[in-house]
């Protein structure tokens, strides 16, 4: 393999001038940011040798979690396999790539006298962006977040923030070795048999509006299409079909 050349050889690439100049000339910047930029972050991928669809779906089966259609069926064991993966992402630290994009949001907003603007559009769920001082306002989480719930009765469909504990067992939010994962739940559901999962109820979250267990993770699933109600869809085209710049990173 071609070894990489250090990060003082780059900075004197004519490539990289040419990519600092547009950056410091863009007036509409869309910056479009993936699983990658978290990895340094000790976050797994999804489809990296080390990711949930490598590893994780030999425990988690997340072909069969990550459906809406499934959620109806087992929507406790969805929970647990959503609280497992957020405790990973609040153990997760923003790293230089997080901050270096807040950092750029700052300084494009700085000179708002001449109308630039800043759009940054993540795939990830991981809510790194924002703790890394992200601002919601110019930020389309387009596959929404895992730090958020929103009820499915017919309460509210605004967007709650997950408690840290408070309406589900501590216990909950400890990452076990292995995947504890409840095969009977899927062996029923795969017969056609009616959900019995009360016993487990504690796994999802009440809604703090109505009371009920009838929230769900403010996740985009394989089997629901994008919308600018939830998911900010339209705001993120908009941003892309204006702008002069695009930077990607880690997708």
């Amino acid at each position: 393999r071609t070894p990489m050349p250090s990060v003082k050889t780059l900075l004197q690439t004519p490539s990289f001038s040419r990519a600092v100049a547009a950056l410091r000339n863009a007036k509409n910047l869309v910056v479009l940011t993936g699983a990658g930029i978290s990895a340094e972050s000790g976050m797994p991928t999804f489809h990296g040798q080390d990711g949930y669809w490598e590893i994780g779906s030999r425990h988690y089966f997340p072909e069969h979690l990550a459906t809406h259609e499934h959620f109806q069926h087992m929507p406790n064991e969805v929970w647990r396999w959503y609280h497992y993966r957020r405790q990973i992402c609040l153990r997760a630290q923003p790293n230089p790539g997080h901050s270096a994009i807040a950092a750029l949001e700052r300084m494009i907003m700085s000179t708002r006298p001449l109308n630039r603007t800043f759009t940054l559009i993540t795939q990830n769920v991981d809510g790194l962006h924002s703790r890394s001082g992200s601002t919601p306002a110019n930020t389309c989480e387009v596959h929404g977040s895992i730090h958020k719930m929103r009820c499915e009765g017919s309460c509210s469909h605004t967007f709650k923030t997950l408690p840290n504990g408070t309406s589900v067992p501590n216990n909950v939010f400890e990452i076990p070795d292995k995947y504890d994962r409840d095969d009977s739940l899927l062996a029923q559901y795969r017969s056609g048999a009616p959900s019995t999962t009360d016993a487990h109820d504690h796994l999802i979250p009440e809604c703090p509006s109505c009371g009920k267990r009838k929230t769900r993770p403010h996740i985009l699933w394989f089997d629901e299409s994008y919308n600018e109600e939830y998911y900010k869809y339209d705001t993120a085209l908009q941003a892309a079909d204006r702008a002069d710049c695009v930077l990607i990173v880690g997708t």
